[in-house]
C-alpha cells in the first residue's frame, strides 16, 4: 500500500483502501505499508505492517553489492560470467525477434538485483505472517514484482486487483506465454467485467498459472 492521497487530514491509497472498505471481515487482512512515515503512522483501514524497513535492507545490501563488483572489477576478478550469458541470451532474443529497441543492460540488471534483494526480506517476512495469499494494487512496481517472486518461491497464491482500464501492452499479449506461466506476474487477476478479463485470458489461458476473474469494480 501507498498511502499518499489526503482527505480530512487523513492518508488514503485510492487503489487499496477502496477494496478494503467493501470486503467482508477486512479485519483478517494485513495491509504491507510502504507510505513514507506520516502516512504509515496513522490509522488504515486494515492492521498494516510498516515495510520500510523491508525495503531499506535491501537497498543496503544492493549497495554492499556495487561496492564488491566494483571491487572484483578493480582486482581483475571475472565473476560476471553468468550475467553476460543472460545479455548475450536477451541479444539473441530480440534479434530473433526482430525487435528494434536499445536497452541499457547496466541499468535493467541493477534493477533486477534491487528486485531480488526485496524479494529475499519479503520470503523472511512471509514465513513470519503466512499469509493464505497476497494481493497487490498494481504487479509491476519494485514491491510488487519482489512479494510476488516471493510468494511464488513459498507457494503463496497472488492476486493484482484491477486500478485502471486494461489497455497497456503490460496487460495485452499477443506472444505465446511459457506453460508454467511468469514468476513476476499474480496467479489471478480481479478484473471488472468479462471484457477485461478476456484481454487477459486470451493469453492466460495457455498457461497453467495465470487466470483473470470477473470481480467487479473494487
Amino acid at each position: 500500500s501507498f498511502r499518499t492521497k489526503k482527505i480530512n487530514n487523513i492518508f488514503y491509497d485510492t487503489q487499496v483502501d477502496p477494496f478494503f472498505s467493501t470486503v467482508i471481515n477486512s479485519a483478517n487482512f494485513h495491509v504491507i505499508e510502504f507510505s513514507f512515515d506520516k502516512a504509515s503512522n496513522q490509522n488504515s483501514l486494515s492492521p498494516s505492517y510498516n515495510a520500510n524497513a523491508l525495503k531499506a535492507r535491501a537497498e543496503v545490501n544492493l549497495k554492499k553489492n556495487k561496492i564488491k563488483h566494483y571491487i572484483f572489477d578493480l582486482v581483475g576478478y571475472n565473476q560476471n560470467k553468468k550475467l553476460k550469458q543472460l545479455i548475450s541470451d536477451l541479444q539473441n532474443f530480440i534479434k530473433e525477434k526482430n525487435y528494434s529497441i536499445s536497452i541499457n543492460y547496466e541499468y535493467v540488471f541493477e534493477q533486477l538485483d534491487s528486485i531480488i534483494l526485496l524479494k529475499n526480506e519479503f520470503i523472511k517476512f512471509y514465513k513470519k505472517l503466512k499469509p493464505k495469499f497476497v494481493l497487490t494494487p498494481s504487479y509491476f512496481n519494485h514491491e510488487s514484482f519482489a512479494s510476488t517472486l516471493a510468494c511464488n518461491e513459498l507457494g503463496i497464491k497472488t492476486i493484482e486487483i484491477q486500478h485502471g482500464v486494461y489497455g497497456q501492452p503490460i496487460y495485452k499479449y499477443y506472444g505465446t506465454a511459457p506453460k508454467n506461466g511468469y514468476e513476476m506476474l499474480p496467479d489471478y487477476f480481479f478484473s471488472w467485467d468479462q471484457d477485461q478479463a478476456h484481454l487477459i485470458n486470451s493469453w492466460a489461458n495457455k498457461t497453467n498459472k495465470h487466470k483473470a476473474l470477473v470481480y467487479g469494480l473494487n
